[in-house]
């Protein structure tokens, strides 16, 4: 199960026809305004305190799974597409939940960590 960030909630400079590259949608700030302060804040940690390993990644798609101490490793799927940002995490199931590991592996991105 995917959450959306519609391009019709979008801010001003999403295009509604074309996908925007993920280098564009992954900035701290934009990640921020998806998660919750303490997602952004846990995710933020997460980011610099965990092991980030990419699975797939090209201009609009990013698979990476985040391993953290002795936790079970967590797959987060970033993906812009023509109707807006979309992300899953195998930690919940819960839609348009921007967890701690999507932060995680956002800013580590936008970082060039990834």
């Amino acid at each position: 199960m995917y959450g959306v960030y519609p391009w019709a909630s979008a801010p001003d400079y999403f295009n509604q026809t074309n996908m925007l590259q993920l280098k564009v949608i992954l900035t701290p700030d934009e990640i921020e305004k998806l998660a919750s302060r303490s997602n952004f804040r846990y995710g933020k940690n997460l980011a610099e305190d965990s092991k980030i390993r990419v699975i797939k990644s090209n201009t609009f798609n990013l698979i990476a799974e985040l391993k953290h101490g002795n936790s079970k490793p967590q797959t987060v799927e970033l993906t812009s597409t023509t109707k807006g940002f979309r992300w899953k995490c195998t930690c919940t199931a819960k839609k348009d939940y921007f967890c701690e590991h999507c932060v995680a592996v956002g800013l580590a991105s936008s970082a060039g960590r990834e």
